[in-house]
């Protein structure tokens, strides 16, 4: 089977559990306090995303997180909600004991996840998926600073228009990806609908550098894409 179809599918089966459809916005009649509407979770999940993490709240004891993603040819998709990189097989995190493949990943512009209250201009998220069918994401706070070369790269490949798919080559993934993996860990869920729970969170403590006009470039094509903080209810956040 060509490489590029195989990417292609494994981005459109996850888009089935993400619901990658135009049913839902990021405002007006079908924006976030709407989204309950159609998919209940949204609205009734007691452990939702993203949140706002509370550094003097935090619990140590997290654990071990190692990333070994590598450089690969992929497919980068504008699905009219986000820019999405599917990402080929053979790409992988360990947290604690689990090993999560990396599917794909995407930005929201501004960021989701919140510390102390601040929210990133750009957050970016690696979603992965374990033997057993379990999701982990890993998230990436991006603050303004010198220019990003990878994210210039998926800036000068990803399409504008929606639904349009292209090739980009060597992806220099670890460009987006700090050098610590000290990380905030949390259950949570999904932060688009269908709000799927169960979600294993990891957000890198370290950010990377963007600079503005990359980040403004993201949000030209996207637009505001990021869900309002959830209630942390009575979720512990730990920190490795």
């Amino acid at each position: 089977m060509n490489k590029f179809k195989l990417i292609l599918g494994i981005g459109l089966s996850l888009s089935v559990l993400l619901a990658a459809d135009h049913s839902w916005s990021y405002s007006g009649k079908h924006g976030p306090e709407h989204w309950g509407d159609d998919f209940i979770t949204c609205k009734v999940g007691n452990t939702q995303s993203p949140i706002n993490i509370i550094k003097s709240q935090v619990s140590e004891g997290g654990k071990k997180v190692e990333i070994d993603y590598k450089n690969a040819n992929a497919t980068i998709e504008n699905n009219g909600h986000t820019v999405q990189i599917n990402y080929p097989k053979g790409n992988y995190a360990t947290i604690g004991d689990d090993k999560y493949e990396l599917i794909q990943f995407h930005f929201h512009t501004p960021g989701e996840n919140a510390i102390d209250g601040k929210v990133a201009p750009l957050e970016a998220h690696f979603v992965g998926k374990d033997s057993k069918g379990k999701y982990a994401v890993i998230a990436v706070l991006f603050e303004e600073g010198k220019i990003n070369g990878t994210l210039q790269q998926v800036i000068h490949t990803m399409p504008t228009k929606v639904n349009v798919t292209h090739h980009v080559h060597n992806v220099k993934i670890n460009g987006l990806l700090p050098k610590d993996d000290d990380a905030y860990q949390f259950s949570g869920s999904l932060t688009t609908p269908p709000c799927t729970q169960d979600i294993e969170w990891v957000v890198l403590k370290e950010p990377v550098s963007a600079a503005r006009s990359q980040i403004k470039a993201l949000s030209k094509v996207m637009g505001h894409n990021a869900r309002p903080l959830q209630k942390l209810n009575n979720r512990e956040i730990k920190a490795n």
